[in-house]
């Protein structure tokens, strides 16, 4: 609610050139005044840029709140969540997953077989123990393996 406030309010400053961004004693507070003063037609276009990446990171974040999971895989792949920004995988592209763990921090880790690495960052502790617990069964090509939950780590 308080990064809304913040953008709408942004978006005036940018939008009205009644309004001007002074300069201070901070470090970065001359750099923004003059940002601030580069207008066509009374719009700062640095602003209103800034105002946009805002927008963007806003509702990626809303798309995240409302749809908590991170990944989804079955037999033949894995398929994340479109903010992740990642392309789905096939497991036969997969080397290994790693779970890092610590304090705050839980972040699933999937090396692939061209060495790349990708992280999935903030995933629930329980359900990157179900995938791995499941990818392990699965790579040892038992019979009995366990068939993926329809929903995996969440965000």
């Amino acid at each position: 609610m308080i990064a809304l406030g913040f953008l709408g309010w942004l978006t005036v400053v940018a939008l009205d050139e009644r309004y001007e961004v002074a300069a201070g004693h901070t470090r970065y507070q001359e750099f923004l005044a003059a940002l601030a003063d580069m207008r066509w037609d009374g719009i700062s276009l640095p602003l209103l840029a800034l105002t946009a990446l805002l927008g963007f990171e806003i509702l990626k974040l809303a798309r995240r709140w409302v749809d908590t999971v991170a990944l989804t895989y079955d037999h033949e792949r894995v398929v994340f969540h479109p903010t992740l920004y990642k392309k789905s995988l096939k497991w036969s592209d997969v080397a290994r997953l790693q779970h890092r763990a610590g304090g705050v921090r839980s972040d699933l880790l999937i090396e692939l077989k061209s060495g790349r690495r990708l992280r999935v960052r903030n995933c629930e502790e329980d359900d990157v123990a179900r995938l791995l617990d499941w990818y392990e069964e699965a790579r040892r090509g038992q019979e009995d393996a366990e068939k993926p939950a329809p929903r995996a780590p969440a965000l």
